[in-house]
């Protein structure tokens, strides 16, 4: 049975910050084993940025396309915008 994914929507970072995201995914996966957990980014200057890497940072529009190729027909999109 397919768990409903849960896409961390952020802005970005390219500063120590990333440590606090580290943090978030931590305890959301353990509060939320079972699920599968995504993230998405919103600034499109540090998505491009990410491009040249292995794991290059995705929009929720992307994510969300590939979470439905992968069969999912919803999802929980928790923005982490403050």
């Amino acid at each position: 049975m397919h768990r409903t994914p849960i896409v961390l929507t952020a802005f970005g970072t390219s500063t120590s910050a990333c440590a606090t995201y580290e943090v978030i995914e931590q305890r959301m996966r353990a509060y939320y084993p079972e699920h599968p957990l995504v993230w998405s980014f919103t600034s499109q200057r540090l998505r491009d940025k990410s491009r040249n890497q292995p794991s290059a940072w995705k929009s929720t529009e992307e994510v969300l396309v590939e979470l439905h190729q992968q069969g999912y027909q919803q999802a929980v999109v928790q923005s982490l915008h403050i």
